[in-house]
């Protein structure tokens, strides 16, 4: 596996060559492994000393890694660039220039039997080297796809789950179901947009379909609209024909409240 000028003599024992005598000033010696296990003395080191697209993939020359910037290793597939990794980022292009050409990142599961809870995808954030330790070092926060049922070849029902964490691993605090409801407190929602407070669900089905909005606390519950001392703060109600028909209206300037009815002010406290 040896190539060198004809005027030069080796000896190879194992993976070591020995030249006989001195080489010629500008000799060139080339050495190629040609089967086998390359050896760790060999292996250990490949310096592409910051020259561009020296690391070559595939037979036409045009899938490439290289470090020609300090500190930077790029990415080319098909000639073109498509990653950058740095100390401090990881960056991916589609470098296609057509309308739609954006990067798909896949997160899949090689797991051939989905169940209900089974989680297909999870991107968790930690601080693992931070000094103090302990719940420091925890799963901070995570976004994680999760099954709602048995995968079937008719259901791939999946939910996403944000988590964050306190004083603790990363919990979920605000679920997307997969027919679009959105949960703040709780992993079941009912309703597209469903809130349930600090002291926990009351248990109770949200028996009406056309609700939209559902707010639940196993206590006191309260909806607060907060303005400015010199404005004011409503409820409206609108139909196809008509956007404010009726509302309820606080006017902090004048401490007065007022109720409209098919756009007029009927009633005043």
């Amino acid at each position: 596996g040896v190539v060198q000028e004809p005027t030069d003599d080796f000896t190879v024992s194992g993976t070591t060559l020995t030249l006989v005598g001195t080489a010629a000033n500008g000799s060139e010696i080339n050495v190629t492994h040609l089967s086998g296990t390359v050896p760790s003395t060999l292996a250990s080191k490949v310096d592409l000393n910051g020259v561009s697209d020296t690391l070559i993939l595939d037979a036409d020359a045009d899938t490439t890694i290289s470090a020609d910037t300090d500190d930077q290793i790029d990415f080319k597939l098909g000639g073109s660039d498509i990653a950058t990794l740095t100390t401090s980022s990881l960056t991916l292009k589609n470098s296609a220039t057509a309308d739609n050409s954006t990067f798909t990142l896949n997160l899949q599961t090689a797991e051939s039997d989905i169940a209900a809870d089974d989680v297909i995808g999870k991107i968790a954030f930690a601080a693992p080297s931070e000094g103090t330790g302990t719940d420091a070092n925890l799963t901070a926060a995570a976004i994680q796809a999760r099954s709602e049922g048995d995968f079937s070849s008719s259901s791939n029902a999946t939910e996403l789950q944000f988590m964050t964490g306190a004083s603790e691993a990363a919990t979920t605090k605000m679920t997307l179901s997969s027919n679009g409801l959105l949960g703040i407190g709780t992993e079941a929602p009912q309703r597209f947009l469903h809130i349930v407070g600090t002291d926990g669900t009351t248990s109770l089905t949200e028996g009406n379909s056309r609700t939209v909005l559902f707010l639940e606390n196993n206590g006191a519950t309260y909806v607060n609209i907060a303005s400015a001392n010199n404005n004011n703060g409503a409820i409206f109600f609108s139909d196809g024909d008509a956007n404010n028909v009726g509302g309820i209206t606080y006017k902090h300037a004048s401490n007065d409240m007022e109720f409209t009815v098919n756009a007029k002010d009927y009633m005043k406290i």
